[in-house]
């Protein structure tokens, strides 16, 4: 796996984080398993201009499939552009 992420232009760092990431989301998912709630995670490729990533949280909020963390950071950044709207 370091190999991949490697050839793609990771630092060492990066991978080290990734890495310490994934163990977290291993552990929160042990943790919560009987609760039915696991986390997946997926790294989305993107293009020159990101578009991969947008394209595929558009068309997530277009059918109503955003995971619930995304939808929530959604709201809050409206919340916040609409917050500054009004401060102007």
């Amino acid at each position: 796996m370091a190999n991949k992420w490697l050839q793609c232009g990771y630092t060492y760092q990066t991978i080290v984080k990734k890495v310490r990431f994934i163990k977290r989301v291993d552990a929160f998912n042990k943790k919560y398993a009987s609760k039915n709630v696991k986390t997946k995670i997926e790294f989305i490729p993107r293009s020159g201009n990101g578009g991969g990533y947008e394209d595929k949280v558009n068309a997530a909020l277009t059918t109503d499939t955003l995971p619930m963390l995304l939808r929530w950071m959604v709201q809050i950044q409206l919340l916040m552009q609409n917050l500054a709207s009004l401060l102007h």
